[in-house]
């Protein structure tokens, strides 16, 4: 799949990520804790992503940056799968969405590149296919400067249709 066909495919299929981003959110009532908290553990989390990530672009990446891609990453799989990589709210900020753990954890870096990852992922739960698509996006995406994936966000429907910032992406995305 070229480049331009990949960006298309994620920016066609924006719908779904929006219909498919509110069942993230939502806990199913009535679920055993116990297998809950298993299921936990077998699944990839934010921080898995992020570490794997910052491991392939030591000291190129900012919060801001590890944003843009880890959204990208998130929406292309959600996409090609029909389902999230992981559970994690999405918010709706000034310069795009975010996922607020993951910038929380990251903050004190401000506007400097992430020396390391976090002790809160680990880049092994991620599969050999995890590790192609985040590459496809690091490919995609990874030379361009963090105002610049910020731009293209800000150009693309799901963005342009959220109107206040800081707001529960969920929120938003649902209305349409």
């Amino acid at each position: 799949m070229t480049i331009k066909k990949m960006q298309q495919k994620i920016l066609s299929l924006e719908k779904q990520l929006k219909l498919l981003y509110n069942t993230v959110n939502v806990k199913n009532k009535g679920v055993d804790l116990n297998t809950e908290k298993d299921i936990e553990k077998t699944q990839i989390n934010i921080f898995d992503v992020a570490n794997y990530i910052i491991k392939k672009n030591k000291s190129k990446i900012t919060n801001m940056k590890l944003q843009k891609l880890v959204y990208y990453t998130y929406a292309k799989y959600l996409v090609e799968n029909d389902q999230p990589i992981f559970n994690e709210p999405i918010e709706a900020w000034l310069h795009g969405p975010v996922f607020p753990n993951l910038y929380d954890e990251f903050k004190r870096y401000t506007n400097k590149p992430i020396c390391n990852g976090t002790k809160k992922g680990e880049e092994k739960h991620l599969t050999n296919d995890h590790r192609v698509l985040i590459d496809k996006i690091i490919e995609l995406y990874g030379n361009k400067k963090a105002t610049t994936l910020s731009n293209l966000k800000h150009k693309e429907t799901t963005w342009q249709s959220t109107s206040d910032n800081n707001e529960d992406w969920s929120k938003n995305v649902i209305k349409d």
